[in-house]
């Protein structure tokens, strides 16, 4: 627990370059906010690979398997976006407020405001922001890939904006391959509670993860067509 609170106290003291990295122009911004992950992943021993190349074609929105809050420090050091976060986000304690300052966009998963989500989106890139999207919705075990969830990929039916699937894949506890009954250390599933389960992550030693950066997707279609297409890289990913 001792850990933790160290953790917790570091996460703190993130918020001042955070804040900070609020005021630099958006491209700066960006790099800013990856080296600032960078170092938060190392303070909680992630080791991070990246594989693959980032589009240069922008505004990119990158799409990702979801396991955990840990892949949160995984992509901010591995990508040149700004999250998209569930609303309620934004009331976490500390979290919340980082989430807030390094420009997340928080949209509302209720059915009904789809439309102001859209908009949401629309106004991020137009303000020169590229996206990190979940589109499973939740988190998930890590043994598949969740059905994505096509409302958002709605934006790229209208709009000219590279879409960029990711895999992230955590291979490794302190050198050795991880099991699968380990994986519920890491994946944040369920009704698990956020504290205890991060303290057992916390004391789990040096973990690796591979962030695949795959093509950009070169299909044209609506939203349910583009959400399948993105879906299928992410999860036939083998590593």
């Amino acid at each position: 627990m001792l850990r933790v609170i160290y953790l917790m106290s570091l996460l703190a003291l993130f918020l001042i370059p955070i804040s900070l990295s609020a005021l630099l122009p958006n491209h700066t911004r960006k790099r800013a906010n990856i080296i600032i992950y960078r170092i938060l992943a190392r303070a909680f021993r992630i080791k991070v690979s990246i594989k693959g190349k980032i589009s240069h074609k922008e505004p990119v929105m990158f799409v990702s398997n979801h396991m955990s809050y840990v892949d949160i420090m995984v992509l901010g050091a591995s990508l040149p976006g700004s999250f998209v976060s569930k609303a309620e986000v934004k009331k976490w304690p500390l979290m919340g407020w980082i989430a807030s300052l390094s420009g997340c966009v928080f949209v509302s998963r209720k059915r009904s405001g789809t439309t102001n989500q859209i908009g949401d989106l629309e106004k991020a890139i137009d303000s020169g922001k590229n996206l990190i999207l979940f589109p499973e919705g939740t988190t998930s075990d890590g043994k598949g890939v969740l059905p994505f969830k096509s409302s958002l990929f709605k934006i790229a039916e209208a709009r000219d904006i590279t879409i960029q699937p990711v895999t992230i894949t955590y291979t490794h506890i302190n050198g050795l391959p991880i099991q699968a009954n380990e994986r519920v250390k890491i994946a944040w599933v369920g009704d698990a509670e956020l504290m205890p389960h991060l303290n057992e992550f916390v004391n789990l030693g040096i973990v690796r993860a591979e962030v695949k950066i795959h093509e950009p997707l070169s299909v044209k279609g609506d939203r349910k067509q583009l959400a399948e297409a993105a879906h299928a890289v992410v999860a036939d990913w083998k590593g």
